[in-house]
């Protein structure tokens, strides 16, 4: 519970901060050409994501996250409470480090160090979720810098939403 009240503050965060900021983007109409460079972002950023999770553990220590398995689970929160929240912990991640943090650093910074920074921002971010392995942190600063490039050369956040979702449900197995 706990986890689902920081992934919606995160979102609720987002909106806020785009809005004070006057970041705020809505375009809800997409064409065909913006779907079809969305579809290629998705898999472009799962893709390379892909690469980075089997080269990457290859050159130093792989990362080992492991579930506290003393008690019973049920099929639930076994199966379906991790899905749950991997969909939810997307789409407030991408809300907050895509649709808020990459448009602050690529409006202050520009595009390249902007998305730079978004990626090492995400990074760090996920140093109090799995720790300081510097294999893992290259993975996630990675994938981080690869989906702020993703959202920026769509202007759309769904395209990430989508890719990190399906890294998600592809890490909880």
């Amino acid at each position: 519970m706990t986890r689902s009240v920081f992934a919606v503050t995160l979102i609720l965060s987002s909106f806020v901060l785009n809005r004070l900021l006057g970041q705020e983007q809505i375009d809800p109409s997409i064409d065909q050409g913006e779907f079809k460079q969305s579809l290629i972002w998705i898999m472009a950023s799962i893709g390379v994501i892909a690469v980075m999770a089997t080269v990457i553990p290859r050159f130093s220590g792989f990362w080992a996250i492991t579930l506290d398995t003393s008690k019973e689970l049920s099929t639930t929160e076994v199966f379906l409470i991790p899905r749950m929240f991997g969909i939810l912990i997307a789409t407030a991640e991408e809300m907050f480090f895509r649709g808020f943090a990459t448009n602050l650093f690529i409006a202050r910074t520009g595009a390249g160090i902007g998305v730079t920074l978004s990626g090492l921002f995400f990074a760090a971010y996920h140093v109090a979720i799995y720790g300081t392995n510097p294999a893992l942190m290259l993975f996630v600063a990675g994938a981080g810098i690869m989906l702020s490039y993703a959202a920026y050369r769509t202007g759309r956040v769904s395209t990430t939403i989508f890719a990190h979702t399906f890294n998600n449900a592809l890490a909880l197995g």
